[in-house]
């Protein structure tokens, strides 16, 4: 069995790889609250960044994941996290790794924010807890 890769997706390949990538973007843009052809028009156009896990032996894709680059009033850039679904995790979770060095070397970025749930701490425990996402959902005005 090979060791899967992370591969980020060139925009010029989003629409050739749109059907494979799909199936776990679509869980991502469910949870994340994101329009699936917003999140491919974002994605050619270079506001966001899609990424794959990629497993040569079975040429298959493992799991999708999303960022975007955000630049704060002082200067420091960001990768944001959004969102990630897969399958076969402790497979591929190692790679996270290569996801900060891709971050850091090719978006010169100083920080990684990963939006996840919290079960995630557990996975990587490199990463801080800063933050508490609460969320409610508000009635419509009748």
């Amino acid at each position: 069995m090979t060791e899967p890769r992370l591969v980020p997706i060139p925009t010029t390949h989003v629409d050739g790889l749109w059907p494979l990538l799909l199936p776990d973007l679509s869980k991502i843009c469910e949870r994340g609250g994101f329009d699936q052809d917003q999140t491919k028009a974002r994605a050619k156009g270079g506001y966001v960044q899609l990424h794959m896990v990629w497993d040569d032996a079975e040429k298959a894709v493992l799991a999708v994941g999303v960022t975007e680059l955000k630049v704060l009033d002082n200067g420091e850039r960001q990768c944001w996290f959004l969102g990630c679904a897969g399958r076969e995790r402790v497979r591929w979770q190692h790679l996270m790794s290569d996801m900060e060095a891709w971050a850091r070397d090719h978006q010169n970025c100083a920080r990684l924010v990963l939006l996840s749930p919290k079960g995630w701490g557990r996975i990587f425990p490199d990463f801080k807890m800063t933050h508490v996402v609460l969320e409610k959902t508000l009635e419509a005005k009748p």
